[in-house]
């Protein structure tokens, strides 16, 4: 996010038209600061609305076997952290 929102200030401070450090103008930083507000706001509703459907139709999470070994041994046959054996027992619960 600060990435983005650097990217949309920066315009109003080195713009060489408009920008603070060209001209001493402060019109477009007005500007800049309530289009990224606005962006921030659009992002947090979309996201909010997305997450909240999620959890309410049970997809937000994995299975307790997924989260207990993880989605790369289930889901890949990887082993990287957990053995076999390990594995093995808590799928036999």
């Amino acid at each position: 996010m600060f990435c983005g929102l650097w990217g949309i200030l920066a315009v109003g401070l080195f713009d060489m038209d408009e920008g603070i450090f060209y001209t001493g103008n402060f019109d477009i930083m007005l500007k800049q600061h309530i289009g990224a507000f606005a962006i921030m706001t659009w992002a947090a509703i979309v996201s909010f609305l997305y997450f909240y459907i999620l959890k309410r139709v049970n997809k937000f999470r994995v299975g307790y076997i997924y989260e207990i070994t993880g989605m790369d041994v289930l889901m890949h046959g990887g082993t990287d952290l957990l053995s076999n054996e390990m594995i093995n027992k808590i799928e036999a619960r």
